[in-house]
């Protein structure tokens, strides 16, 4: 089988000897990354997309908190800042929930 298809990747320059150094016993760098590369799975992250998508939404949360604090010169009302307050005290409770998991 021809091998006609070039894959190119960014490694640093500490990384590029690790990977030689790493394939002293295969006949190139090509060889032994190809090799690793089709003879073993990458473990799945463990991070549920549920998760995922949850710390997002409350990053969004935290971005509009902002934004009503910075459309404000950093002034607040009372009741927004006790709102406010009251909005980041949920996020992290939700956070520290998340994390327990």
């Amino acid at each position: 089988m021809t091998r006609d298809k070039f894959l190119k990747i960014r490694v640093t320059s500490d990384e590029l000897e690790v990977i030689k150094n790493n394939a002293t016993g295969a006949s190139s760098v090509s060889d032994f990354i190809r090799d690793i590369a089709l003879k073993r799975k990458m473990k799945k992250s463990g991070t549920a997309p549920e998760l995922i998508r949850a710390i997002n939404g409350y990053g969004n949360n935290l971005n509009q908190i902002a934004r009503a604090i910075n459309q404000n010169s950093g002034h607040l009302n009372p009741d927004t800042a006790l709102d406010l307050l009251a909005k980041l005290e949920k996020i992290a409770k939700a956070l520290d929930n998340l994390r327990s998991r």
